[in-house]
């Protein structure tokens, strides 16, 4: 009778490291943070980048999400600002406004990533190490395809404005 043949799993630590690249060190230190309760750690960059962090960050879902609720709240905003200050005297409080929105989008976006890198950890104890670390390296880590429609749309942005402009 044949020896069963065991495929060993990926440690938990292991996972997280695949998961997180390159920022491993920080994200685990800001895991370990989390799960000893500090829910909202600041992310400076996430301040600084907004949804575009997040899609850095294959954040997909999330980044949509953000994107939608800043044209509600952009919509909302010029709606009341322009009742409440017909002169346009509304950019300050628009300024704070937008200054809590980017806080705020620090403050979560730690919380969000990290939910996610638990989601997927988990998801992949049962599989042998090489697949597991295969899906975590594809799921987690860092995504530079969101800065493909950017640049498309600032080419189409400068050749519309050359082709148009008169001389």
């Amino acid at each position: 009778m044949p020896a069963a043949v065991i495929t060993p799993t990926i440690s938990e630590y292991a996972a997280y490291e695949n998961f997180f690249g390159k920022d491993s060190r920080y994200y685990l230190n800001r895991l370990e943070r989390y799960q000893r309760g500090e829910r909202y750690i600041f992310n400076g960059y996430a301040f600084l980048f907004g949804f575009f962090w997040f899609l850095y960050r294959k954040l997909y879902l999330e980044a949509i999400v953000l994107i939608g609720l800043l044209v509600v709240e952009s919509i909302l905003e010029e709606l009341i600002l322009d009742a409440l200050f017909p002169e346009g005297g509304g950019r300050a409080v628009s300024w704070l406004f937008n200054l809590a929105v980017w806080t705020a989008t620090g403050f979560l976006a730690n919380m969000f990533y990290l939910r996610k890198a638990k989601r997927v950890v988990a998801s992949v104890q049962e599989l042998d190490a090489v697949s597991a670390s295969e899906r975590l390296a594809r799921k987690g880590g860092i995504s530079y395809w969101f800065l493909l429609p950017i640049v498309l749309v600032i080419t189409a942005i400068i050749i519309y404005s050359r082709m148009n402009t008169e001389y």
